[in-house]
């Protein structure tokens, strides 16, 4: 029987064996509303005091669109504020370290747009402890461990004629 692409997945998951646990994340994830409180446990057993004072978001005259928004938090007595958006770093305050992905005003029309970030209320933070890796180490390497396809031969469409 040939090794198909096909036959080589299958063996691939099959030799899975035994389920695996997910990976637990290490950061902790909240939903806030305005002036709402929560403790939340870190990846490491500790817990912060969060809480969601204000969020400011500016859109765009023409589109409407989110160009910017910015929540002001308190993290163990400390406020401060944090630029939400893509490719912003977690900054370290209040002995952990924060960032807010998202906020609800990325959907100015609930009932229309698919909310993709699953978001709850009004912002999303995301905790990690003060000196931990945003990702888990070996998250990505190179090069990739893959099964699949790895001892098929490359082979290249033959010119007609």
């Amino acid at each position: 029987m040939p090794l198909t692409p096909a036959l080589l997945v299958a063996a691939a998951l099959a030799g899975a064996g035994a389920k695996e646990e997910p990976a637990k994340p290490p950061f902790s994830a909240v939903d806030l509303d305005r002036n709402e409180f929560r403790e939340v446990r870190l990846a490491d057993g500790a817990r912060a005091k969060v809480r969601l004072l204000d969020v400011e978001e500016t859109r765009d005259s023409l589109r409407s669109a989110l160009r910017l928004a910015r929540v002001r938090v308190e993290i163990n007595g400390r406020t401060l504020t944090l630029t939400s958006g893509n490719y912003r770093l977690p900054i370290t305050a209040a002995g952990v370290q924060v960032d807010c992905p998202a906020t609800k005003g990325l959907y100015p029309n609930h009932d229309k747009f698919e909310d993709s970030w699953g978001l709850d209320k009004e912002a999303r933070l995301r905790l990690w402890p003060e000196k931990s890796p945003w990702l888990k180490p070996g998250t990505f390497v190179y090069p990739a461990k893959q099964r699949w396809f790895a001892g098929l031969p490359l082979t290249r469409p033959r010119p007609a004629g």
